[in-house]
C-alpha cells in the first residue's frame, strides 16, 4: 500500500496470516460496526440502499465461507507466476488457506517461458525452473500445473483447449 505525505511517497507493507476464527471475527466486527453506525444515525443518514447492500454482502460472505469449507462443493485454484515475489505470496496464501481449513485443489504456474534457442529466453527459463523447483519442494501435497503463454484466447475453442490441458488428466 502506498501513501503520500508532503509530496513524498511511502510504502506500507503488511504481512498478515490469519486463522479462520480471527478472520471471521474481523469480518463480523466490521459489518456489525457499520450496522451500528447506520442504526444509531438512521435519521441522519437515511441510506436504505446501502444498508440493504450491506445485509446482502453479510449473507453472501457467510455463504462463501460455508462453500469454501465444503470440499465437495468448491475447490480453490491458486494462480501464480514463476518469480520469487509470487512464490513468497503463494506461501502466504497457502498458509492462510490451511489455517482457515480451505482446500487448495491446485496451483497454476502461469505464463512460464518455454525453452528456446534464444539466449535470453533460455536464461529466463532456467531462472523460472529454479523457482519451479522451490514450488515443487514446498507444495508437495498440492497438484501443480505449468501454463505457458497461449496468446490471446479470442474464441471458445482455444479456451476449451486450454481448460482441457489444465484440468483433464
Amino acid at each position: 500500500m502506498y501513501f503520500s505525505k508532503a509530496g513524498k511517497m511511502y510504502q506500507l507493507s503488511f504481512d498478515f496470516t490469519f486463522d479462520r476464527q480471527v478472520m471471521e471475527r474481523i469480518m463480523d466486527q466490521w459489518l456489525k460496526s457499520f450496522f451500528n453506525i447506520f442504526l444509531k444515525y438512521k435519521k441522519i443518514f437515511r441510506l436504505p440502499k446501502v444498508i440493504q447492500k450491506m445485509i446482502q454482502m453479510s449473507r453472501q460472505l457467510k455463504m462463501l465461507r460455508k462453500i469454501l469449507l465444503d470440499q465437495d462443493k468448491s475447490g480453490l485454484f491458486c494462480v501464480s507466476h514463476l518469480t520469487h515475489m509470487a512464490f513468497e505470496k503463494t506461501q502466504d496464501l497457502v498458509s492462510s488457506c490451511k489455517n482457515m481449513n480451505v482446500n487448495i485443489s491446485g496451483i497454476l504456474l502461469n505464463l512460464a517461458t518455454p525453452e528456446t534457442d534464444c539466449e535470453f529466453c533460455s536464461a529466463l527459463c532456467q531462472r523460472e525452473n529454479d523457482i519451479r523447483e522451490k514450488f515443487n519442494n514446498t507444495f508437495v501435497d498440492i497438484h501443480q500445473c505449468l501454463v505457458y503463454d497461449h496468446g490471446e484466447l479470442g474464441n471458445i475453442e482455444r479456451l476449451e483447449k486450454l481448460g482441457n490441458s489444465l484440468f483433464v488428466s
